[in-house]
């Protein structure tokens, strides 16, 4: 019946050809044809082809039509988004089976023709871009090949900025605002359909998608529209901004406790970008610059051992690393500084330290703020030291070790007296030990 069908065709459209007859009705006639032969075979495979062969003619039947009347390059570029609507209001129609059948067809047919637009020469045709872009997602959802709708997302970016430079005047502002647009549109789009952003758990259902890719289409949105370095502090912060925001909506989604904490820490960490652009746009003292970039750290390693990473002794570790680190290099600013308002910074970031860890029991906290208190004592006192005669220090260090000597006796004498054979130095350690026993 296939080579019957197809002889057919070939004759009729040969007659077709020599009466003289309008070309594009042989495509109309190639539709009706081979439809009618889906409804009459019944191997399955046969059946597809003939309804795709079928559904194939309709392009063609508008595309001759259009090129007889005259269409304009911008006028056929319409072709394919007419065909869609076509193949939609057949789909909504037609029996689940049929359904089942051309679902995947049309998905092919919009995917290749969505470039077409690019050759619209109208500044309406945005909106034609949307309706076919939200079609092909809604057939991208009935086939649930989900990684296809990364292909819309990226070509309506691809228009927007086309869009934007030749019917907008380039203006970066509302180049931007369609971006933040698109941004929230995909993500509450995600958040309505996908479950989770990703399967945290280890489990992965057949038939499920692998991650939430309306997520992924947002990240690409931010990464696709870059601020110039020009523009103003507003402008620069707002990607770094809804980067945070698209990470943070999605912690509450994930059911591993592990992998929510990873995403928390992601979060927490991506604010630095934009408070590091917000530094740099600042003019600040040179006794406040180093401070300003190090402090936040620390803040963010707090939070993260007390909120998010309890009782992790790998963050402990990174966390007190990171804050000898910092201290370093604050200390080391300090000296290349070597100014009264340096030390003032200084002092007051190691007080606070020291009271820090005191009141909270961090012990590394607490030793590098007297640390650093006393280090910066002994560096603004240098030059007053070096001043001395030597026979100062001489005696200071004598009377020093006189006196230690002198109350050590004592306490070793007292001591064997009551029983016990500690010395000062031992006594003295033991307590230093019992006390800061239950510090973290």
């Amino acid at each position: 019946f296939l080579y019957l069908a197809l002889s057919s065709f070939i004759i009729v459209c040969l007659i077709i050809e020599t009466a003289g007859l309008d070309i594009y009705w042989e495509y109309a006639l190639g539709v009706g044809l081979f439809y009618y032969a889906f409804r009459l075979v019944q191997m399955e495979w046969m059946k597809k082809m003939m309804l795709y062969l079928s559904m194939s003619f309709i392009p063609l039947t508008l595309l001759k039509w259009g090129l007889k009347s005259g269409w304009t390059l911008s006028a056929l570029s319409f072709i394919p988004f007419i065909t869609a609507l076509i193949y939609f209001a057949y789909w909504i129609l037609a029996k689940p089976e049929t359904k089942k059948r051309l679902m995947y067809f049309i998905v092919l047919f919009m995917s290749f023709g969505l470039p077409s637009f690019f050759f619209v020469d109208e500044g309406y045709s945005i909106f034609f871009v949307l309706i076919y872009s939200g079609l092909l997602m809604f057939f991208i959802h009935q086939i649930r090949l989900y990684i296809l709708l990364l292909w819309p997302m990226l070509s309506f970016i691809l228009t927007w900025k086309w869009y934007v430079d030749i019917y907008l005047e380039g203006s970066i502002y509302l180049e931007l605002a369609g971006a933040l647009l698109a941004v929230l549109t995909l993500t509450t789009i995600g958040l309505t359909i996908f479950k989770y952003p990703f399967p945290s758990s280890g489990k992965w259902a057949k038939g499920e998608p692998i991650m939430d890719w309306y997520w992924i289409g947002s990240f690409i949105y931010v990464f696709a529209h870059p601020v110039p370095i020009d523009s103003n502090i507003l402008m620069k912060v707002v990607p770094g901004l809804v980067i945070t925001g698209l990470l943070y909506v999605q912690i509450s989604r994930l059911e591993s406790l592990h992998w929510r904490n990873i995403l928390s820490t992601v979060t927490v960490i991506s604010l630095l970008n934009p408070y590091y652009l917000l530094l740099n746009h600042l003019t600040l003292p040179s006794y406040v610059e180093v401070e300003a970039y190090l402090v936040p750290v620390i803040f963010i390693f707090i939070y993260l051992e007390k909120k998010i990473w309890r009782e992790n002794n790998t963050l402990r570790l990174i966390h007190k690393i990171g804050l000898v680190l910092a201290a370093v290099l604050i200390v080391y600013d300090a000296i290349l500084e070597n100014s009264l308002g340096e030390a003032i910074t200084v002092g007051s970031l190691s007080l606070a330290s020291a009271i820090y860890g005191f009141y909270a029991k961090r012990l590394w906290y607490f030793t590098t703020g007297i640390c650093i208190i006393l280090l910066n004592v002994f560096l603004q006192t240098s030059p007053l030291w070096g001043n001395l005669p030597w026979w100062w220090y001489l005696f200071i260090g004598g009377g020093v070790l006189i006196t230690i000597a002198t109350v050590n006796e004592w306490k070793t004498k007292k001591n064997e007296q009551n029983g016990r054979k500690e010395n000062l130095f031992q006594e003295f350690t033991k307590k230093i030990k019992l006390y800061f026993s239950g510090w973290n």
